[in-house]
């Protein structure tokens, strides 16, 4: 037998995947750590000590691990898709400190396990171009241009809550595209238009709307499709609860305002 030959193939292959790794772009995806202090990884020991030398230093499809702690800034992300994971809603906390918002990125952003708040001028994720945002298990409490600004962006949220955000268009969420679930909107403000969100089309199933208000739209503006199952709305204080596009009542829907006449609960 030609055990050269036999162990060619295996040969031949175990290069090919050698050269594959080392093709420009072809990296693993990396974990990064930020947090007090500095050290070899880890949350015990955070390789940097703010988000923005972490984005800096990432490479696009990483994940920057935010450890607990309470972290300020605008962090600007520009040709990277990030995702960003926190230890929960009330140990990562991000601040605009009021004077600016958080996240600025051209290109897809995930956001987890943290809350973001306090952020003015621009919205606490805001999106140029159409590049997709996801917040899972997110807490956006306080800011002042908005929660989730992506109006010509695809947005998916789960199980998040959205609190006291103001803005002119969508306080909580502006979206082209919109998936909600499992989350909470209460008493945000937009000066104008969809109090809670303002978007092209929607699909929200399992969430609760309480006091968001707006001149139109209380709930939602929206221009397209939307289908809203299973949840509640409620104290908006206007005679406009939703305004817009073509509305489907997925059933399982309860409203307390007439405005939201159109449900069947």
């Amino acid at each position: 037998m030609n055990h050269l030959r036999m162990y060619r193939p295996f040969a031949i292959a175990a290069v090919g995947i050698l050269l594959v790794a080392l093709l420009p772009g072809s990296a693993l995806a990396a974990t990064i750590y930020v947090g007090p202090g500095g050290g070899a990884g880890g949350c015990l020991e955070p390789t940097y000590t703010t988000i923005g030398d972490a984005v800096t230093a990432a490479g696009s499809t990483d994940t920057i691990h935010v450890c607990a702690g309470n972290y300020t800034g605008l962090v600007t992300i520009t040709g990277k898709d990030l995702t960003f994971v926190g230890d929960g809603v009330n140990s990562t906390i991000i601040s605009g400190e009021s004077s600016n918002g958080l996240f600025a990125t051209d290109s897809a952003i995930t956001v987890t396990d943290m809350t973001l708040q306090d952020g003015a001028a621009t919205a606490a994720i805001s999106v140029s171009g159409s590049a997709a945002v996801v917040a899972m298990r997110v807490v956006f409490t306080t800011n002042q241009g908005g929660a989730i600004a992506a109006p010509t962006s695809p947005v998916s949220v789960n199980d998040s809550t959205f609190d006291s955000n103001l803005a002119t268009n969508g306080a909580a969420i502006a979206a082209a595209t919109l998936t909600v679930s499992n989350s909470t909107f209460v008493n945000n403000v937009a000066s104008v238009s969809g109090g809670a969100i303002f978007a092209a089309n929607a699909t929200i199933l399992n969430s609760t709307f309480s006091g968001n208000s707006a001149t139109s739209g209380a709930v939602i503006r929206a221009s397209g499709a939307v289908t809203i199952s299973n949840s509640i709305l409620a104290g908006t204080g206007t005679t406009n609860c939703a305004g817009g596009g073509a509305f489907t009542d997925g059933e399982g829907n309860l409203s307390t305002d007439i405005s939201c006449g159109f449900f069947s609960g």
